[in-house]
């Protein structure tokens, strides 16, 4: 699966031109508003994982990058459901990578940054309830 090879991939050490057609792939508008929610969630992860393989210079027009800060938006909103749902592991992961590679800093470049940070600041605190592990918590602040 493309997340899992992604995933394993160690930080500086790919060549990532080996990387551009399947980074094309995924940023494609049938995979982005795909109407199965696996497909969107496993899309979203999966370029978290690029966007911490080709750091610090994400390969993304400024278009597509809103694009898929506007997926990650529509996916971290999902952690609201039980931490027993089968996609719940990939919106979790979702939210760690962009914590812990900081690649949502990339938003502050954008033309609306400023509109997408209130978007982010809205989702977190939406998401965040009394009954969340405290590392969900943690990952948000």
């Amino acid at each position: 699966e493309l997340h899992e090879e992604l995933h394993n991939f160690p930080q500086g050490e790919i060549i990532k031109d080996s990387l551009d057609s399947t980074t094309k792939e995924l940023i494609n508008p049938k995979i982005l508003k795909h109407s199965s929610s696996i497909v969107k969630a496993y899309a979203a992860v999966c370029l978290a994982d690029m966007l911490r393989l080709y750091a610090p210079e994400a390969p993304f027009s400024d278009k597509e990058k809103n694009n898929i800060f506007q997926l990650f938006l529509s996916q971290l909103g999902q952690l609201k459901v039980s931490q027993d749902h089968p996609q719940f592991t990939l919106y979790f992961y979702l939210l760690e990578s962009l914590a812990t590679v900081r690649s949502i800093l990339i938003i502050a470049d954008l033309d609306n940054a400023q509109q997408l940070s209130s978007e982010f600041f809205n989702c977190f605190f939406n998401t965040i309830r009394y009954e969340r592990k405290k590392g969900i918590i943690l990952l948000h602040v």
